[in-house]
């Protein structure tokens, strides 16, 4: 049966968690998108997270296994995901990332045979063993597995290139790159003042954003250093930190802002929704991570916002920004503190590659283009 003649195609999406991240906000978005044109489960490999209320104000079938993070899972959580897999017959099953692609490598080749399956990879894999024991082990199980799906999804360049380069095999490859909602991100005047109120900000002073949980691939160390390097030469500036972990309650965080003299120019706000609000309201964005960043979102949600960037050079992030934002070497500081400087003291530049850096992602990387490439790569296997 063609795709024309079924009213609502069945895509099985299976992920690991939802909490806040870039692969659960890609597939929110793309729910948003599909809600008129597929009918849609997500099978969650762990319990309720962040995002949960998110999904269910769209209507979304969502099923939870409840798989304790980094451990194997049950005989009885198996059964329990064949089970809800099997009751909605799926048309295609979509993996994400390594944990969500091994899980549908098993539905499909146990209880749902005939339906298309596709795999998603959404990080660089610049050393394994910065990854998590059992990361580590699914990564190099998924390199034996992955001729199975019909294509692998990737949403960087570079991600490609270092998982042909151990083994997945290049004939699979598909990029797509993340999508962004340019009508949600966006230029907002009126939010400098709101966040300035609501942080205890200086209204006209300086104001430098980091979105990104508390991890080492992060690199706060670096981030916390270009910080006191950049007030040494300007005491006004402000720094809005925003992410999982990065609280007040995080004493390893709050004793290093302690340490570089940090604590009356810099906010740890921890998990937000707001960040249209927040990413606007800054000067200048900045993603300070040493590795492992694939299509790092924040960069594009910044860039549709009309804030510059700063960012390391991880990932595809020196591609995205083009020429409108500044790149520097990973795990360095003074490159780092030096570039965010020169843009905070040039206030005609910065605003000029702020609009530039918007038309690029109206451009190249708009939440329409990318749904679309989903949804016919869906089709295109359906037929």
């Amino acid at each position: 049966m063609k795709l024309s003649e079924k009213k609502h195609p069945k895509v099985l999406h299976v992920i690991t968690s939802l909490d806040v991240g870039g692969a659960e906000m890609m597939l929110f978005k793309l729910m948003q998108m599909s809600l008129m044109t597929f009918e849609s489960k997500i099978i969650v490999l762990m319990g309720r997270g962040k995002l949960s209320e998110k999904f269910e104000t769209l209507c979304i079938n969502v099923e939870y296994i409840a798989i304790t993070r980094g451990r194997m899972p049950s005989i009885a959580a198996i059964l329990k995901m064949l089970s809800i897999s099997r009751q909605f017959s799926p048309d295609v099953i979509q993996g994400w990332m390594y944990h969500g692609n091994v899980a549908a490598w098993l539905i499909k080749f146990l209880v749902c045979r005939r339906a298309s399956l596709f795999w998603n990879i959404r990080q660089t894999l610049y050393n394994l063993s910065c990854e998590k024991r059992l990361t580590k082990w699914l990564i190099r199980l998924g390199k034996w597995l992955s001729s199975a799906p019909q294509l692998i999804i990737y949403n960087s360049n570079l991600s490609v290139i270092q998982h042909e380069k151990i083994g997945y095999p290049k004939k699979k490859s598909f990029v797509i790159f993340n999508g962004f909602d340019i009508q949600h991100f966006k230029p907002n005047e009126l939010a400098r003042e709101s966040v300035g109120w609501e942080f205890g900000f200086e209204p006209m002073a300086p104001l430098v954003i980091h979105v990104g949980r508390y991890h080492p691939m992060k690199d706060y160390y670096n981030l916390l250093t270009a910080a006191k390097n950049i007030l040494k030469i300007d005491p006004k500036i402000n720094f809005l930190l925003v992410g999982h972990g990065v609280t007040k309650e995080n004493k390893e965080l709050t004793n290093l802002c302690l340490s570089f003299g940090l604590e009356n120019n810099l906010v740890l706000a921890g998990d937000r929704f707001d960040m249209p609000r927040l990413i606007a309201a800054a000067d200048v964005a900045v993603l300070s991570s040493a590795w492992g960043e694939s299509f790092p979102n924040v960069i594009g949600e910044a860039m549709a916002c009309g804030t510059v960037c700063v960012a390391t050079d991880v990932g595809d992030s020196a591609f995205i920004i083009g020429e409108f934002g500044r790149v520097v070497p990973p795990c360095d500081p003074n490159a780092l503190s030096r570039e965010i400087t020169a843009l905070l003291s040039d206030d005609n530049l910065r605003k000029d590659l702020g609009s530039k850096a918007r038309k690029r992602i109206e451009n190249l990387f708009s939440i329409n283009q990318v749904s679309d490439a989903y949804f016919n790569l869906y089709k295109g296997r359906l037929l």
